[in-house]
């Protein structure tokens, strides 16, 4: 398996971005072609958008997806497909059953930066280890293990977990 941090998908829209600047995603459709991430994102310019969006091996062997916008003004015109808010990820690998998640920081301009950290090192502890961890860096705690939803009141000083035979499977912000 390819370590944690290998990107193994690319997509762009737009001009090429010289200042990236971290943007957040939206919904993440995993199934509308075989092979490809396709990602919703909200424009900063609906009429012209520079936007490019990774895939890389995240937390517990997961798919990360982030996205960029560009930062600095464009004094260019827009350029060809950049009309749209969805941006293609071909991927060097198969999903198979694993997890895609994304980042909330760009969301939460910085403030779910700790916690999500925290949540990168929680994968593989023994639950209770865990907990404390969490609950030691002022984060609260939130078991979602076999929940088919939960109530998106998301907050950026919760980690949501998921367990197996007490051992953390995965674990997310919100």
């Amino acid at each position: 398996m390819p370590r944690l941090g290998t990107e193994i998908g690319f997509g762009s829209i737009g001009a090429p971005i010289v200042v990236p600047s971290p943007w957040p995603v939206g919904t993440i459709y995993p199934d509308l072609e075989p092979g490809v991430l396709i990602v919703d994102i909200v424009p900063l310019d609906p009429n012209c958008i520079a936007a490019q969006a990774t895939a890389q091996i995240g937390r517990g062997g997961a798919i990360l997806v982030s996205a960029w916008v560009e930062g600095a003004p464009s004094t260019d015109g827009c350029s060809a497909g950049a009309d749209t808010n969805q941006i293609r990820i071909p991927l060097a690998e198969p999903i198979g059953d694993r997890r895609i998640y994304t980042s909330t920081v760009p969301a939460t301009q910085g403030a779910s930066e700790a916690a999500e950290l925290l949540a990168d090192r929680l994968i593989g502890l023994d639950e209770d280890e865990a907990v404390s961890m969490i609950q030691l860096e002022g984060f609260e705690v939130r078991d979602v293990t076999g929940a088919d939803a939960v109530e998106s009141d998301f907050r950026p000083d919760r980690i949501n977990v998921e367990r197996s035979e007490g051992v953390i499977e995965f674990a997310t912000v919100g």
